[in-house]
This record gives C-alpha cells, sequence and structure tokens, in this order.
C-alpha cells in the first residue's frame, strides 16, 4: 500500500502530467493505452502519496514539490515582490531611468547583508532543488509492478487470483475494507508469528507487523476496527488463553484480557459491539463454552452454553444472530445447525 510521501513511479509520474490539461481518467487512458481501472488506481496511489485527496491538491503540491512546471512564462515584479504574469498581448513596460541625478551625491554605502541574504536564499533554494530532483529521478528507475492477470479456471465462476508469499495452513484469517489478512499459521518451519495482507484493489500481498505471540489453529474476527485473535496452539504444543488485537491503521498489536481459559479452533464472532468466542478444542477435551468479550470493560464472561460440544466449526453473525454450523464433537463431524440470539439476553444471552 502507498505511503504518504512515496516517491511516484515512472507511470504515476505519467498520469500527474496529464492532470494539468483537464483529461478525464477515460481520455488519460486512451492516451498511455491503459484502463480507466488502472488510472484510477494510480490516482489513488498519487493522491495518498502526495498526501492529497483531490486532483486540484496533486497539481498544487506537485507544482510546489517540483514534479510539475508552473504554467505561464516571464513574469513582472509587483512593489509588493508577488510575480504577475505579463499578457502576451501587452507590451512590456518601459524601463525606468534609475541611474543618481549629478545633484544627488554620492549614493549611501548598503550594508553587505543586503546582498549575501539574496545569496543565501538562492543557494537554498537550489540545494533543495537538487534534493527534490534526486528524489524525483530515483523514484523514476523504480518500476512499479503490473497487475497481476488472474486466470479464469475453464468455464466456471472462479479465477486464480495471485498467490500467498508462501505456503501454511491452519491460519487465521479476516477482513476490513479492501483487505484481506492472513494472521499466522504453520509453514514446514513450524507456527509461524507472520502477517500478510491481500490489496484486492493491486493484487498484491505485502507484510505488516508480526503478531507478540505466534499460533496457529486460531480464529479471527474484525471488531471497531480492529481485528481479534483469541486463544491458538503455540509453537511447542501447548494451548493459550493469550487475544491480541491488531490495529491496520497503526500496523500495531495490543494485547488485551486473556480468555478464561486456553483453548483452539474456536469460533471468533463479532456482533453488536461485543466479541463472541464459540466452543473450541480445551486442553480436557472439546468444549461447549461462550464466551463474550466487552471492549469497554475489558473483560471476558461466559453466556449460555452450546448445546453440545462443538470444535472446527463455521459461522457468522446476520440479521442480529450469530449462526453456528457443522463442526466435531471429537469423534465425529456433525451436520448441526444452532443460532444464537444476543437479544434475548436476560442477564446472559441464549442459545436456540
Amino acid at each position: 500500500m502507498p505511503e504518504p510521501g512515496e516517491t511516484l513511479s515512472d507511470r504515476e509520474m505519467e498520469v500527474l502530467s496529464l492532470l494539468p490539461s483537464g483529461a478525464s481518467n477515460k481520455s488519460i487512458a486512451e492516451e498511455l493505452s491503459i484502463s480507466p481501472y488502472t488510472v484510477k488506481t494510480h490516482l489513488r496511489n498519487i493522491f495518498a502519496k502526495l498526501e492529497v485527496s483531490s486532483r486540484t491538491e496533486a497539481i498544487t503540491v506537485a507544482m510546489q514539490q517540483g514534479m510539475l512546471a508552473v504554467p505561464g512564462d516571464a513574469t513582472l515584479e509587483t512593489s509588493n515582490g508577488a510575480g504577475v504574469s505579463a499578457p502576451a498581448n501587452e507590451a512590456a513596460p518601459a524601463p525606468v531611468d534609475t541611474s543618481p541625478s549629478p545633484d544627488a551625491g554620492p549614493a549611501p554605502r548598503r550594508s553587505p547583508w543586503v546582498y549575501l541574504v539574496p545569496a543565501l536564499l538562492g543557494l537554498l533554494a537550489l540545494i533543495a532543488g537538487v534534493y527534490w530532483f534526486a528524489q524525483w529521478q530515483a523514484g523514476r528507475t523504480a518500476l512499479p509492478e503490473p497487475l497481476f492477470a488472474e486466470e479464469p479456471i475453464g468455464e466456471t465462476r472462479w479465477s486464480v487470483s495471485r498467490p500467498l508469499p508462501e505456503s501454511r495452513v491452519s491460519q487465521a484469517i479476516a477482513s476490513i475494507g479492501l483487505d484481506i489478512y492472513q494472521i499466522g499459521g504453520e509453514t514446514a518451519e513450524g507456527v509461524v508469528p507472520d502477517v500478510w495482507v491481500y490489496d484486492t484493489a493491486s493484487r498484491l500481498w505485502h507484510e505488516a507487523a508480526d503478531k507478540p505471540t505466534a499460533v496457529a489453529d486460531a480464529t479471527a474476527a474484525e471488531l471497531f476496527g480492529e481485528i481479534y485473535v483469541p486463544g491458538g496452539r503455540l509453537p511447542d504444543g501447548q494451548l493459550t488463553d493469550v487475544v491480541e488485537a491488531y490495529s491496520p491503521s497503526q500496523d500495531a498489536w495490543r494485547r488485551i484480557a486473556p480468555l478464561p481459559q486456553p483453548l483452539s479452533n474456536g469460533l471468533a464472532v463479532a456482533e453488536g459491539g461485543f466479541l463472541y468466542v464459540i466452543g473450541g478444542q480445551g486442553e480436557d477435551g472439546v468444549l461447549d463454552t461462550v464466551y463474550v468479550y466487552d471492549p469497554g470493560a475489558d473483560s471476558w464472561r461466559p453466556v449460555s452454553s452450546l448445546p453440545e460440544p462443538r470444535t472446527l466449526t463455521a459461522g457468522a453473525s446476520l440479521t442480529g444472530q450469530i449462526y453456528v454450523v457443522g463442526g466435531t464433537d471429537g469423534d465425529k463431524a456433525q451436520a448441526t445447525c444452532y443460532t444464537y440470539n444476543p437479544a434475548l439476553t436476560v442477564g446472559a444471552p441464549v442459545l436456540i
């Protein structure tokens, strides 16, 4: 994902250079032989790197930073020092004779600072110009990575998108906005803490901050713009009660109150401003527990248990209810589908 202050790529510079003309996305796409969707992606990246929110702001900042030439030719100096463009159809004003009158006497001696200050300012402007030019040239040498071409699978509606940087299983998955977050899991080297983010717009994977506690067999859910990962299996095979939350806006993790007991393969679902962890594998077997987390109090409490122990279930929140589908009771797979209605809570929610 583009970062503020990051150097624009060659293609982004080409798109930027066409903005002052007022060209539409379609016109820019035809000029550069790319699609209008690609133009929108480049504009989004340009806005993010220049820290602006419109074309006009992008043009202004680009001119200030020397990325675009300032339109106009010669300027006239006004009495207050502001430059004013001379109209093309008007003659320049006649030069004024500033030579001293023969009777005016010797010219007053000027302070050396009158000459030194402009010279220093000019030197600083030159250094700044060289710096920005060097940064721009450095950005021009870095070619942008082409958009990954998803490959359709036969006559189906499936396509193969960009693969993970490394094969893995038992990872936690969550999504926020247009990004999919892949957290931890197990690779050929064991349980890992790394976090990879898939940008569905650019079809690129990039690495985020590692989860402080490496886990596999964990689950994840989004709550108030953060991703919560409760429990899981540690690299030594032990279960954990650690719960950590990730903030995409800060690319940072924080630890919250631990689960009431260690568990893995539970179902995490956010509903009504609370986080629910349902069932899972405990140290003594498959669990029927349901725990709810209150982010305001940073605390967990048990509520009505599952009708039967379940682990490896799937589920989601829909229209105010939580659905718990399938899973295993530890002996065999199950076909059950339970619904959980937090709105019926009188002291504690009830499973129906």
